[in-house]
């Protein structure tokens, strides 16, 4: 597919998901390089230079926004060790030689893989969250996945100072982390790929590591909240009160806070996030996988907080759709309400609100002129699109990954009509096979298909 400077792209629907909410059906939009430069109804002609797309079966919006993720854990998706997702937990045995052994060439084969899952799946941006390990390249490995593959990342790098989760002879001090995250914004940043700090989680990072990372962080720096109940009531028994007040305490709780897992949040943390003007990434089908809590996502809407969806790992899919349908049917479920929340709700939180979340909603998260041609092209003929009425329905509750037909960031096709443009995947899926069977051996992991548990 050749890449066009000067596009008209006419759709069967278009789905803006801009401040109007605007739908044309049918509707077009003009790209020009990078950027948008008309949206509207109807099919009007081409000018002068222009290439013309017509995708008149097809449903056009913009392409969506992870919010949170682990993508070097592509590589063991389905075989990691069970564990359970505790403040307290230590690697040992098979878990611990598989973190050992995700080292620079395995982390850069996951990655690949999870990128290559993403963009199937209408994603042009995403986080990507990896954690430090001294004397380890594994964030080599997983940012030099993000800058092939040609999507635009934000990469968390990610530390920890004060925890069993990571060995102590791993664990980096306070200065050789922000000198590391210095390494590697100089090495590997550039205009798609942004290296931002994340004190992993409170139970695993001290407060001066917190309050240094703060001072380096540029777009957002990342942190995992309180996914558990376990969490929070380590929290209020270490602190004396919250995890998010103290995050207030410490001085680090802005707008530039992104918070995963906004789980067991009370009343006063809810204020405080509304009032600092930070955001949050929910993940619910990794929630799920763990056996965690579901929150009512309201509490946020309702404030104004910007709150994105996140893939994460465990996932056991890299399904996009399938993120927004469970987060439609858990909070319908949790409230007893079937009008509680709607499928446009979780649109806009896969679009809009994620892009607000990155704070990136100045560029992408709505098809709105001036903003950057980042779009989803959805086959309107797929089985799950029949019959054709429902439109926002239909996509969030009966669309899945493979009606995903073409996909374009910044104006570039990375995917059209199915066939991958810029990533190759029997390389990424070759080298993952490869290297996956290599690691899982080493650890003492079952490897194999056939009986297994």
């Amino acid at each position: 597919m050749s890449n066009s400077i000067a596009q008209l792209i006419h759709a069967a629907a278009v789905i803006t998901m801009n401040d109007a909410g605007d739908i044309f059906t049918p509707g077009f939009i003009r790209v020009k390089g990078a950027l948008i430069t008309e949206v509207g109804a109807g099919r009007p002609p081409a000018t002068a230079g222009e290439t013309v797309l017509d995708f008149a079966d097809d449903i056009l919006l913009p392409s969506f926004v992870n919010t949170h993720h682990h993508l070097a854990s592509s590589l063991i998706q389905g075989a990691e060790p069970k564990h359970k997702m505790a403040v307290g937990t230590v690697r040992d045995g098979a878990w611990l030689k598989m973190s050992v052994g995700l080292d620079r060439e395995e982390c850069e084969a996951g990655a690949s893989l999870g990128y290559l899952q993403l963009l199937e799946s209408g994603i042009t941006t995403t986080t990507d969250s990896q954690s430090t390990w001294k004397g380890l390249a594994k964030l080599d490995g997983s940012i030099t996945a993000a800058v092939k593959s040609g999507l635009r990342v934000i990469f968390c790098a990610a530390f920890v100072n004060k925890t069993e989760l990571v060995p102590a002879d791993y664990q980096l001090t306070v200065s050789e982390s922000v000198a590391e995250l210095a390494r590697l914004r100089s090495a590997y940043q550039n205009e798609r790929v942004t290296i931002e700090p994340e004190p992993l989680s409170l139970p695993r990072v001290t407060d001066e590591l917190v309050q240094a990372l703060h001072k380096e962080r540029n777009q957002l720096m990342a942190m995992h909240l309180t996914y558990s109940e376990e969490f929070d009531q380590w929290a209020r028994k270490e602190y004396g009160y919250p995890a998010v007040v103290h995050l207030e305490k410490l001085g680090v709780l802005d707008e530039k806070s992104l918070l995963a897992h906004p789980v067991h949040f009370d009343d006063e943390e809810v204020s405080l996030v509304k009032k600092s003007g930070a955001s949050a990434a929910y993940c619910a089908v990794s929630n799920m996988h763990m056996g965690l809590a579901i929150p009512d996502l309201r509490r946020y809407s309702d404030q104004g907080i910007p709150v994105g969806l996140g893939l994460d790992h465990p996932n056991g899919s890299h399904d996009f759709f399938e993120t927004m349908k469970t987060t439609v049917l858990t909070q319908r479920s949790l409230n007893r309400d079937q009008e509680s929340f709607t499928p446009l709700r979780a649109l806009e939180m896969a679009t809009r609100d994620g892009a607000k979340a990155l704070k990136l909603f100045d560029q992408i998260g709505s098809l709105e002129v001036g903003k950057k041609a980042d779009l989803l092209v959805i086959d309107g003929t797929a089985p799950e699109l029949q019959p054709p009425a429902g439109l926002i329905s239909q996509v969030v509750m009966a669309a899945k990954a493979k009606c995903v037909k073409h996909v374009a960031m910044d104006g570039k096709w990375h995917l059209f009509n199915y066939q991958h443009q810029s990533m190759n995947p029997q390389e990424i899926f070759a080298s993952a096979r490869d290297i996956q069977k290599r690691l899982l051996e080493s650890a003492g992991i079952y490897y194999g298909v056939r009986g297994a548990r």
